[in-house]
């Protein structure tokens, strides 16, 4: 429950009570319809409606407030619909009555307005990114075919069909009726912040007996991709198997590595090869080699000499690199492994975190 910020729960109904009498009297000259008998009523409404605030009953707040509103208009009344129904779940609706409170301003307002008007200014920011999405697609009908959408037995504006609808967190039937046409009703479940779509697939017919119900599940992930089936990969199945198989970085490095293994073997190949060239000028003993300098077979054994050194240089380049890939893909294995590992034995290690949210400290973890 977030409290009115300059206010202490014990003295709730003398708030209300003069929030009440601070808006009633503003607005009052606004509706010449209202009567005396009106401004009173709706300043006992808002009265109990405080009481019952104070008291937790938060339906029966909503209720009186929802009365002193319908007799006298008053910012103060929606804010306080808007902070009963919030309590009670009914995300959507307090948004939409806290936006009425903002929009309609504070310019020449009572001290009371002022104050429900803050007031709503901070649920506004508490309930952001909290509000669930619910996207309702329809397929299979033929152009010009009329066709109705309830949503827990409520009729759904076609307007909003494709379109992710703002709701409230809680579970979700969808049915659809066409003339001529049946679809199977689908069933979401929509937590905190979560989006899903649900489809209506429509078909040419009279239901069949024992038809089977969809159930969407709520995700984090945009509508679209929420609706797509989940599809078990190669590395998904290796953990349900208690085998955990080397991520891709892992084959990267360890293709790499043997072809930096390769080109090393090809350059010592060629340095040998340099080698034994010098060794045939030489007449086999390098090491005494009488050679003319000025000769080209002179200038031809300093070339060969140069480009032995070069691709031995490289050769153990070659195989230092590779060695060194391979060696990095079999750690991101062992981390990759480790790390599942953890993630399977997570349910069932007691673990605890801070938790600091919106007018509240805690601790929340699993055990």
């Amino acid at each position: 429950m977030i409290a009115f910020q300059v206010v202490r729960p014990s003295f709730g109904r003398a708030l209300g009570v003069l929030l009440a009498l601070a808006t009633v009297l503003p607005f009052a000259g606004v509706a010449r319809a209202q009567s005396e008998e009106d401004r009173a009523n709706a300043r006992a409404a808002a009265g109990a409606g405080a009481d019952a605030f104070d008291a937790g009953n938060f339906q029966k707040a909503a209720d009186y407030f929802e009365r002193a509103e319908s007799l006298v208009h008053s910012p103060v009344h929606q804010f306080y619909i808007a902070r009963s129904v919030k309590e009670l779940g009914q995300l959507v609706k307090a948004r939409e009555l806290c936006m009425r409170v903002v929009r309609e301003g504070t310019k020449g307002a009572s001290s009371g307005v002022v104050a429900a008007n803050d007031g709503c200014d901070d649920i506004l920011k508490e309930l952001e990114g909290r509000i669930p999405a619910l996207t309702i697609e329809v397929v299979g009908l033929e152009k010009g075919v009329k066709y109705a959408i309830k949503r827990n037995g409520v009729d759904v504006s076609l307007a909003v069909v494709g379109i992710p609808a703002p709701v409230d967190p809680g579970e979700y039937t969808v049915t659809g009726t066409a003339d001529g046409f049946y679809a199977e009703e689908q069933k979401a479940s929509l937590a905190e912040g979560g989006q899903a779509t649900v489809t209506l697939t429509f078909q040419a017919g009279a239901p069949p007996v024992g038809a089977v119900t969809t159930t969407a599940v709520a995700t984090e992930q945009p509508p679209e991709e929420a609706a797509k089936p989940a599809q078990s990969t190669p590395a998904e199945a290796d953990k349900k198997s208690g085998m955990v198989g080397p991520p891709v970085a892992s084959y990267l490095l360890w293709g790499g590595g043997l072809g930096a293994i390769a080109f090393g073997v090809v350059m010592g190949l060629d340095s040998k090869a340099q080698a034994d060239r010098v060794v045939e000028l030489c007449g086999g003993n390098p090491a005494q080699c009488e050679v003319d300098p000025n000769t080209d077979a002179a200038d031809e054994i300093t070339n060969l000499n140069n480009q032995a050194g070069t691709s031995q240089i490289l050769s153990i380049v070659g195989y230092g690199v590779g060695g060194a890939a391979i060696a990095t893909g079999v750690v991101l294995w062992i981390i990759e492994a480790n790390g599942a590992k953890k993630a399977t034995a997570s349910h069932v290690e007691p673990r605890l975190r801070p938790v600091v949210g919106f007018g509240h400290v805690g601790l929340a973890g699993t055990f």
